[in-house]
């Protein structure tokens, strides 16, 4: 059985996740940060091989993960206040 687009829209919207992992090499990558209000991504690189790492502003895997939790948590508890 097929779902109709609208269904499936809806559910994306649902379960709008906006915290993506990005990880194409192992034990390195990028979080990112997606705004549900349409300003651009944000990205919290990191890598856990201190050699690696060729960006200045790349973290640890956890350090870069709490960051992009914050920023999300920020971004969402602001759109929210807005939408009040």
């Amino acid at each position: 059985m097929h779902r109709c687009f609208d269904e499936w829209h809806a559910s994306v919207e649902d379960h709008f996740d906006p915290l993506i992992k990005h990880e194409a090499v192992p034990d390195c990558g990028s979080f990112e940060v997606r705004y549900g209000d349409g300003r651009p991504s944000r990205y919290f690189y990191w890598d856990e091989l201190p050699s690696r790492r060729l960006r200045p502003e790349a973290l640890k895997r956890d350090v870069a993960l709490e960051t992009a939790r914050t920023v999300a948590r920020t971004a969402r508890d602001e759109l929210e206040a807005i939408n009040r």
